[in-house]
């Protein structure tokens, strides 16, 4: 087995990743990868941004990954013949990224143990989904409603004693 190749791509401080930018990266295998094959793609340093990603063989056919608010730290791992896209969006002023991807030469016979994975996803911070106020709406019509029908109340109540005392 070949000793793992390790790349990293950087963008620092000041580089104009800022604002509500957006930067996009592809990471693919080479011609000379094969079955058995991982890629494992390391987020080292995310500062002021968030991610989303998706994996597959193709941009079309990709499978969507999580939306992470916090994806320093985590990492992604691709087996062969998958592809990783993926969009960093700026949550800040001034944002910075590194990323390491690392790949690794494996035998045939290891494909078997990617078999049906398209991607594998460790120590992310993985944004919860937005909350569902739907009962918080109903809540506060069903509360509104009986609001309305306690100042009705009191109000025929009010008026049939003014009629009785007169």
């Amino acid at each position: 087995m070949v000793q793992p190749e390790e790349k990293v791509v950087s963008v620092p401080f000041g580089s104009g990743f800022e604002d509500d930018h957006l930067c996009t990266y592809w990471f693919q295998f080479s011609v000379h990868a094969g079955p058995g094959d991982l890629m494992q793609i390391e987020f080292t340093t995310v500062k002021n941004a968030g991610m989303t990603f998706s994996a597959g063989t193709s941009y079309s056919s990709a499978l969507t990954g999580a939306k992470m608010n916090e994806p320093e730290g985590g990492m992604i791992s691709i087996p062969y013949p998958n592809g990783l896209f993926l969009t960093f969006f700026n949550t800040g002023s001034d944002g910075a990224l590194e990323i390491k991807a690392k790949y690794e030469d494996g035998k045939p016979e290891d494909a078997i143990a990617f078999m049906g994975k398209t991607f594998e996803l460790k120590k992310a911070k993985v944004m919860e989904k937005d909350a569902d106020l739907t009962i918080v709406y109903i809540s506060a019509i069903l509360l509104g409603m009986l609001i309305i029908i306690v100042i009705i109340c009191i109000g025929q109540t009010y008026r049939y004693e003014q009629r009785a005392n007169d």
